[in-house]
């Protein structure tokens, strides 16, 4: 496996139709249906961080190939609180 530096995004943490055994990470509340990689990276490229796209399958959906995002955060900044942020930018653009 290849390591990379930085937090990996993949969307069905912030989908809503999903549960959280099923790998959602944020609230439901924050969630929105069926975001796909391209408008993860949208929304990091709105906050201001470099984004690597890249496609795969998540692996507990195998089956389905979502792709996945890399983004280098800024120092001393947990991935529960990127998560958060990011699904907030996603929320306000719509998606």
């Amino acid at each position: 496996m290849i390591r990379r530096e930085g937090l990996i995004l993949w969307p069905v943490y912030f989908d809503s139709k999903s549960s959280r055994k099923q790998g959602r990470r944020v609230s439901r509340g924050l969630a929105v249906q069926r975001p796909s990689a391209d408008d993860l990276a949208a929304a990091c490229k709105r906050l201001g961080y470099e984004v690597e796209k890249t496609d795969a399958a998540y692996p507990r959906r195998w089956s389905r190939r979502t792709g996945y995002v890399v983004v280098k955060p800024r120092p001393k900044m947990s991935k529960n609180m990127f998560l958060k942020m990011v699904a907030e930018e996603l929320r306000k653009h719509g998606k």
